[in-house]
C-alpha cells in the first residue's frame, strides 16, 4: 500500500502524538475492518488537540532538504484542513 502527501504526514504527527505510529493504526483499522475478534477502531485526537498538534508540527518542521520543504508542505495542508473542521464544529 502506498500512501503519499498531506494525509500520510498528518497520520504520522498524529500517531507519534499518542505513542503509537501509523503502521499500528493501519493495523487496527485492518483488523476491525475484516471483523477479528476483539478489534476495535483505532483511538483518534479529539478533532481540536489534533489541529493544535498539527500546527505545532508545521511550526517545528525543518526545511534543510527538499524532502522536509515537501513534509512541511503536505502538513501545512492537512493542518489546515484539519483547522477549519475544527472551527466549524466550534460553531455547532
Amino acid at each position: 500500500m502506498r500512501v503519499d502527501g498531506p494525509e500520510w504526514e498528518g497520520l504520522r504527527v498524529a500517531a507519534d502524538y499518542t505513542r503509537s505510529d501509523r503502521s499500528k493504526v493501519l493495523l487496527q483499522f485492518i483488523d476491525w475492518y475484516l471483523y477479528r475478534p476483539g478489534a476495535a477502531l483505532p483511538e483518534r485526537l479529539p478533532l481540536d488537540l489534533l489541529a493544535q498538534v498539527l500546527a505545532r508540527a508545521v511550526e517545528g518542521a525543518p526545511e534543510e532538504t527538499e524532502k522536509d520543504r515537501q513534509r512541511k508542505a503536505d502538513l501545512e495542508i492537512i493542518a489546515r484542513e484539519v483547522a477549519a473542521r475544527a472551527r466549524e464544529a466550534q460553531k455547532d
